[in-house]
């Protein structure tokens, strides 16, 4: 059984009619490789996709405010 696109998009073997995507990583990030692999895919599939990649960890806590002590 095949996952449905929506779903697990990025194990889907067609990528074509996927709702536009928006990615976005950090060059230092786990799976770099595969969110700008599967970026490519969707291109390829004549998809939407916006990819942006920031240097370094784009981990959501790089980015929240400290708790006032």
């Amino acid at each position: 059984m095949h996952p449905r696109p929506y779903a697990a998009p990025a194990r889907a073997k067609d990528l074509s009619g996927l709702p536009p995507a928006f990615l976005d990583v950090g060059s230092a990030e786990t799976f770099r490789d595969e969110v700008v692999a599967f970026t490519s895919r969707v291109w390829s599939a004549g998809g939407h996709a916006e990819l942006h990649v920031w240097p370094g960890p784009a981990t959501p806590s790089t980015g929240w405010p400290r708790r006032p002590r």
